[in-house]
């Protein structure tokens, strides 16, 4: 610690994507995770006697946060996401 700053530094690959930005590759380990995380958005939304969604404002955020996951599910193993 120096004038009030902290410098840290790491060897490890994903700690300069993290710190920088860069690009990585979706694996097959990723996919899994990004429906697993799709599955516990949609596990959320509330429905109505019907069945159907309710339009609450937490169904609508938790839709699009489902949305989310889904678009990263559906990506191709090999494809590169730009993280900045």
């Amino acid at each position: 610690i120096r004038d009030g700053v902290i410098r840290y530094s790491s060897s490890l690959p994903y700690a300069s994507v993290h710190n920088e930005g860069g690009e990585i590759i979706v694996t097959q380990k990723m996919k899994s995770y990004f429906w697993a995380m799709y599955y516990k958005a949609l596990g959320g939304i509330t429905t109505k006697k019907s069945g159907a969604e309710s339009k609450s404002k937490k169904n609508l955020n938790l839709n699009a946060e489902a949305e989310k996951w889904k678009s990263l599910a559906l990506m191709k193993i090999g494809h590169k996401i730009k993280v900045e």
